[in-house]
Formats: C-alpha cells, structure tokens, sequence
C-alpha cells in the first residue's frame, strides 16, 4: 500500500489506539531531510519502471525467497568483513539511504565481483572518480538496489578512497523477539484477528507515484511465532496501528509475498515510518522497526595512513590524480544488470527491457538532481 498522506478507507477501520503518551511505544523520531521530496520524480518513476519487476518475481517464485540474504550493517570493521554470503541469491529492487555524519566527506561504493564500482553510476571503478559518489559532511543519498546489493562508505583523503568506515548489505528486514518489548495492551479478539488475517499486501507492478524515492521493504519473520505487521501513525495523541500484513512461521510457501503462512511480506514506504509487529495469538508487543537512514560516522582511534582504494584494487596510499569522471560515466545496461532473471523473461518482458535501454536511467537521486 503507497501511503500519501491519504490512508484507504479500511485501515482507519482497523486503527487500534496504541498509546496516548507523545513517545508513542518509544520509536525512533527521523527529521525529514526531503528524502522523498528532493529528486526528479518523473525520472525516479521511469528507472523504477524499468526493472522488470514482474521477471525478478518470477525467478523468486521458482527458486524461492530463502536465499535472498538479510539486511546488515558493519560499522568501523577492522579488516573487511565479506557480507557476501555462499549462495546467496539477489532479490527485489529496493532503495539504501546514506547519510555522512562524519567529520571528513565519505565516497560510497557497490562491491561486484570483489571490485568496488560507484554506488551512483556503477561502470565507473575507482568510485572516487565519480563525483556523485561522493558525500559531503551531512549530506545524503538514496541509491538505487537489489537485495542482497553490498555497498562500503570509504573516508575521503585527498581525493583517495581511504579507510573503510562502513559496510552495508541490502535485504530483508529481520524481525525477531530479541528486542521483545512488552506492554499491557488487550489482546485482540479471536474474531477481529481473523478479519485482520484477510488482509494481503499488494506489490505493484508498475509505477507511478507521486511522491519519488519510495522504498520496497520486505519482512522476515524470526519470532517463532505468526506476527500481525502495523504501520504506526506516531501523532501525538494518537499513536495508532493500522494492520497491514501478517507474518507467518512458513519458510516455503507456494506464494512467498501473498501467502497468509509465508514468512516473509512486503511493503512500499518511507523514510520515518514505523511498523510494529504484535503476537497473531496474544496480541502482544513483539518487535519495532523503524526505517532510517544508514549513518556513516567517524571510525576514531584509526591511523589516517591506512589503505586506500584504486582502481578497485586496495593498496597503499597512491593519488590518481585529477582523472574526468565523465570519460568513465557510459549509458546504464539495464539488461546486464538484470542478466542472472532473463531465463524467465517472456518475449514481453525482453521488449519492455530492450525500450528502458534506449535511454540513459539514473541510478540515485539527490536535492532535486537526478544521475543519469
């Protein structure tokens, strides 16, 4: 469900009053920075209808979901950490916000085939010659991914990639009962949880919104137990939970997204909403989670001579010098990046392929700039 400020007439039905207080279950406050207001909205909305959606679920439908890994997040590692998982499976086209907190400007990369690449536009490796690649000391961006897409946050010096202060893995939310958050609120009637339980998600096909940098999140569910899935309105007294999906324990269902058992669903959103995620049987305050900007921060106690990246390769501290970026910068080959689903693409689908390669697509938007 796309919310635009305007909520379908059914969830205001299922609106459950949570909690009065103006901290509303405690959940985490994300100020608008114009994540979904500063960028090309007619150009967010052909890149995205570009993708092949329905060929990527295709593929997932055949092989199912369970290989498509969890979102994670290393911050200041010592060494790299491999977030690259044996087997492991790219899923659904999703959107990762960065923001750099840090002191010194960050350049952000996209890991293919142990190369770093652009996070923006990836044919151009080292990613420090790409100038949109490259976030200024309390900026942001919202990048274009798949998941199951890694990308690194590396300290800018002198031009150079630097020390790594972040890795991030695109994927599923987990959502599991290690932060079990209790609280006293009634239990759900059997019947209103059966009327709750007949509620799908829906997963657009196409796209036309009208608000741009919407993010695709999907679920997994962890808890050992089948979860009801709300979006939180956290206005001060009001703090209400509209129903939106249910969580099943089923790791292999026939309809990963639509099944009532499957244990994963998904939802189309924004930067600052909330979901919470109650017991189906007892009503009880499991998990929250909240959708926020990755913060990349200062890694302190770390040796400014550490290595530093070039063409994709980490050695020790080389200054490329002033290379144009734009000499690197070629048209996106969308069928490429779409090659491992093509095996189920029908003869619609490669037409439809063939047309969002004509053009140059952006892959990130920023402050009303789209990057093409």
């Amino acid at each position: 469900i796309l919310f635009t400020g305007l909520l379908p007439l059914w969830a205001c039905v299922c609106a459950v009053q949570a909690d009065s207080s103006e901290n509303c279950l405690g959940v985490e406050t994300v100020e608008d920075q114009g994540y979904h207001s500063s960028c090309d909205l007619r150009a967010f909305n052909r890149y995205k209808g570009s993708l092949g959606k329905t060929l990527v679920q295709k593929k997932l439908a055949a092989t199912g979901i369970q290989r498509v890994p969890d979102e994670e997040t290393v911050v200041c590692p010592v060494g790299e950490v491999s977030l690259v998982e044996e087997d492991m499976m790219r899923g659904q086209d999703t959107m990762w916000f960065a923001e750099n907190v840090a002191s010194s400007p960050v350049v952000l990369s996209w890991l293919r085939d142990g190369v770093e690449y652009s996070a923006v536009n990836r044919k151009i490796t080292p990613p420090q010659a790409d100038p949109e690649a490259i976030l200024a000391p309390g900026a942001w961006k919202a990048v274009h991914a798949f998941e199951g897409d890694v990308f690194y946050a590396r300290q800018l010096l002198g031009g150079v990639a630097g020390p790594l202060l972040l890795q991030h893995r695109a994927g599923l939310a987990p959502i599991d009962s290690k932060t079990r958050n209790r609280d006293k609120r009634t239990p759900l009637t059997p019947q209103e949880t059966a009327r709750r339980n007949t509620v799908r998600p829906t997963i657009a096909q196409d796209y036309d919104w009208k608000t741009c940098n919407v993010v695709d999140i999907g679920f997994r569910n962890y808890a050992g137990e089948a979860l009801n899935g709300f979006w939180l309105d956290p206005t001060p007294g009001q703090c209400a939970e509209y129903h939106k999906f249910q969580l099943g324990t089923n790791p292999n269902p026939s309809n990963f997204a639509f099944d009532l058992d499957s244990n994963t669903k998904f939802e189309k959103t924004y930067m600052g909403h909330t979901f919470v995620f109650r017991s189906v049987a007892t009503g009880e305050l499991i998990a929250k989670y909240t959708l926020a900007p990755t913060k990349i921060r200062d890694c302190t106690g770390r040796s400014a001579a550490a290595k530093v990246l070039v063409s994709g390769a980490v050695v020790q501290d080389i200054n490329i010098g002033n290379r144009d970026p734009q000499l690197l910068k070629p048209e996106t080959n969308l069928t490429e990046e779409l090659e491992p689903y093509l095996e189920y693409a029908t003869d619609e689908d490669l037409a439809l392929l063939k047309s969002a390669n004509a053009s140059m697509i952006p892959l990130a938007t920023q402050g009303g700039v789209a990057s093409y």
